[in-house]
């Protein structure tokens, strides 16, 4: 037998075994990975940047939040009544117009409630 016989023989014999084997299955998100390697992304990169909105909005309401809350806290530093200052302003102030603080009523002005003269 020649060599070149012995050869396609085997050929043949190959094809004919791989003719009865199965299709070779896929994930589900099998091309999208393909891509994502042949782009040169990792799929944790190609999640990365998928989320990456989402991190910056989160981001930025934590940063939201963070501001309220150092604008509460100042907010009630400075219109805290215990402070002894203010208390001593107000002192000098009831005393230089004559107000007596204990008995006196004071009013908060609110625009909805001012008269306002018609043209």
């Amino acid at each position: 037998m020649d060599r070149q016989t012995k050869i396609d023989r085997e050929i043949k014999k190959t094809l004919h075994a791989l003719d009865d084997t199965e299709r070779a299955q896929t994930g589900d998100h099998f091309f999208s990975q393909l891509e994502a390697r042949l782009e040169g992304h990792t799929p944790s990169q190609a999640l990365r940047e998928r989320s990456r909105p989402a991190i910056i909005a989160a981001a930025a309401i934590m940063l939201l939040l963070l501001l309220n809350l150092v604008t509460l806290s100042r907010y009630r530093q400075y219109f805290d009544n215990s402070d002894p200052e203010r208390e001593l302003y107000l002192e000098a102030f009831a005393e230089e117009y004559r107000i007596d603080l204990d008995n006196s009523v004071f009013y908060e002005f609110e625009p909805e409630d001012a008269i306002i003269p018609e043209e």
